[in-house]
């Protein structure tokens, strides 16, 4: 059941990311092709070795299946040595070469697809509702966006190949062995069941160990950027040693976590080593007395020691490669978590494009609320007709805010409709939407961008004197030529290296610049003078 149960995890993983390899497909055959041919190469490597210690140290007769060598020998010895040890020279720079482009052109794939995944995940989380993003931390999904998604390379390519090749040596060798002698291979494989029965209970460790350290990882993340967005508040209340404290704890948990599978996964690798050696001495020690025995040459017993070696290569390396896919693994479970979230405003089935209002805006009955049971608006009505100015008062967490985001339908009401010109603003797709809508929020977000960026925001293709206007409009204007690059100042994160007056002067520019049908503001001017919110409103 357990083995069912990984396998299971491993496919669904595979099912969810490998569309994404599919662009790529050249790629990943011509890397299979050259797989094939290290495979094939790797396997025909020895044997000029087993050839002059065989039908030229001891003489013997070339059998039917190497008689396309013989006129090798037609010209001595001393020859045929140097031509073989070429050849040799030759099969290793080509499995090199094979090697070479199949790594390359597995990662050209791998980044590729990558790259694919993290547009579709950042894709993803944008399209979700506020509720459905207010339930996950921002650090956590930012360490799933780059850490886990980078992780999916190993998941998707170098976890594949080694799996491939894995696959491919262990059949080509265990064919070829069995052709040499049977009775050998039989020894050969007498350690491997306990290997596997040993790697099996690694697994479940290095796993959990692994979940946990990243899972312990997005919380350092997320402290790390919930105290740095909110420096202010730590600082003035002086809780840097706290923070501190709940950083120092968690990272500790990720470094016991990380701790318990190199553990596990280095303990195997031990015990992976000394059974591998167990079972070369025992091929060895079994070969030289068959081949005292005259049943076997000195070449067959340095053939089979070598398919041995490669035999047991990938399951001594499997601590290795445990430790690695069970990261790729279990990233590859955290990202795809991201892309089964649930909770985008989506489309009503048949909506249409939003054409231009009139500018009638309407609330019937409205009920609303973040959490179920407590309702923060509760059967409101209200009417906004073309070219009025409606203002909503009321004490804070009335519900100003919330009427904003309704309209905006960053969320749908529990009870009630919300109208435009008469039409349920469910009938219309978001996107067109709100390209009818401007907001003004009370704190506008400034992107680290130039004030000419974050001004044509909303409109991307507006002129210079568009800007220029929506800036003047909101008394902007004066104060950004006051800046050291006029309107190509950079803003530093969140509008720093502005005051609160002057964030929400961009802020109104932003939505004017839009040349929207409908302003939306929630207190767009509480930072503002009294003289300035007169001139601005």
């Amino acid at each position: 059941m357990m083995i069912v149960n990984r396998l299971s995890r491993f496919f669904r993983a595979y099912r969810t990311f490998v569309p994404f390899l599919k662009p790529y497909w050249r790629k990943l055959l011509l890397a299979c092709a050259c797989l094939l041919m290290v495979s094939a190469l790797r396997l025909i490597e020895p044997w000029p070795l087993k050839i002059i210690f065989d039908y030229v140290l001891w003489s013997k007769p070339l059998p039917a299946y190497l008689g396309f060598l013989s006129p090798l020998f037609e010209h001595g010895l001393p020859r045929a040595v140097t031509l073989l040890c070429l050849a040799l020279l030759a099969i290793t720079l080509l499995k090199s070469v094979f090697s070479y482009t199949n790594r390359y052109l597995a990662s050209a794939a791998g980044e590729g697809a990558v790259n694919d995944i993290r547009l579709r995940v950042f894709g993803h989380l944008q399209s979700l509702s506020l509720f459905s993003l207010a339930e996950r931390r921002t650090g956590d999904m930012v360490v799933r966006l780059t850490s886990d998604v980078r992780q999916l390379r190993e998941l998707l390519v170098n976890d594949l190949k080694n799996l491939g090749e894995a696959v491919l040596t262990f059949t080509f060798t265990l064919a070829m062995m069995l052709w040499i002698d049977w009775r050998l291979t039989l020894i050969a494989l007498t350690v491997v069941p306990v290997l596997l029965l040993v790697s099996g209970m690694c697994f479940r460790q290095v796993r959990s160990a692994t979940r946990r350290r990243m899972s312990k990882e997005s919380e350092v993340a997320a402290i790390v950027q919930e105290t740095m967005s909110s420096i202010t508040v730590v600082q003035a209340f002086n809780q840097e040693k706290q923070e501190k404290t709940r950083l120092k704890r968690e990272s500790g948990e990720s470094y016991r976590a990380a701790m318990e599978s190199v553990r596990w996964s280095r303990a195997f690798s031990q015990i992976a080593k000394v059974l591998s050696t167990l079972g070369t001495v025992f091929i060895v020690w079994y070969g030289v007395a068959r081949a005292l025995e005259g049943k076997l040459g000195p070449g067959d017993v340095i053939l089979f020691a070598k398919y041995a070696a490669d035999l047991y290569d990938p399951i001594n390396r499997l601590s290795d490669l445990l430790a690695e896919f069970m990261n790729s693994l279990v990233a590859g479970e955290r990202v795809a978590e991201l892309l089964d979230l649930d909770g985008a405003v989506k489309d009503t089935p048949g909506a249409i494009k939003a054409p231009r209002f009139e500018g009638e805006a309407r609330f019937e009955g409205v009920t609303f609320g973040y959490t179920p049971g407590n309702a923060v608006l509760k059967d409101v009505s209200f009417t906004a007709k073309p070219g009025e100015s409606v203002a909503l008062v009321g004490p804070s967490g009335t519900g100003k805010s919330t009427v904003v985001k309704l309209l905006m339908r960053f969320y749908d009401p529990w009870e009630g409709v919300v109208l435009i010109d008469g039409q349920d603003i469910r009938r219309f797709q978001v996107e067109s939407l709100r390209d009818r809508i401007s907001v003004v929020p009370q704190d506008p977000y400034l992107f680290r961008r130039s004030i000419r960026e974050n001004i044509a925001y909303g409109n991307p293709d507006a002129s210079l004197e568009e800007i220029v206007a929506a800036a003047r409009a909101a008394q902007a204007h004066d104060f950004i030529l006051q800046l050291p690059q006029g309107y190509d100042t950079i803003l530093d994160e969140s509008g720093g290296n502005l005051s609160g007056g002057q964030r929400q002067r961009i802020g109104i520019a932003r939505a004017l610049a839009m040349q929207p049908q409908f302003i939306v503001a929630d207190e767009p001017v509480s930072a503002l003078d009294v003289s300035i919110q007169a001139q601005v409103i």
